[in-house]
């Protein structure tokens, strides 16, 4: 439970850090038709586990649509699969650059993303 609440304050600090008004690339488009999972024998959802990551770190203050700083609105699955494929590069990467002008997501949390992404970003 400890452990749980740790994470969890780590996770809103990331929250406190601003975005930057400098829009982010369109997405390319969606993960390609047809995407074959990479990791099978590893379920991270987006209803299960990445719509609470994106919650607490991209949706506060950037990506929630409207007249928000970022690009995109991350507040529903269908607004971010088209920007999966930029997880990797954008997220997950060692020169990741979001959240914007905050710290990067723990290495435990983007290993999830990044199984979440090869196996074509599936929402259940």
């Amino acid at each position: 439970m400890m452990k749980n609440t740790v994470f969890l304050m780590i996770i809103l600090a990331f929250c406190s850090w601003g975005c930057s008004k400098t829009a982010p690339e369109e997405p390319s488009g969606n993960p390609p038709t047809g995407c074959t999972p990479q990791f099978p024998d590893k379920q991270v959802t987006y209803n299960g586990y990445v719509k609470n990551i994106i919650t607490l770190n991209c949706t506060q203050s950037c990506h929630k649509g409207g007249n928000s700083l970022g690009t995109g609105n991350f507040t529903t699955y269908a607004g971010v699969k088209p920007y999966a494929d930029q997880f990797p590069l954008r997220v997950i990467s060692d020169n990741a650059d979001m959240p914007q002008g905050g710290v990067r997501l723990p290495k435990a949390v983007r290993d999830s993303l990044n199984i979440w992404v090869k196996n074509c970003a599936p929402e259940n």
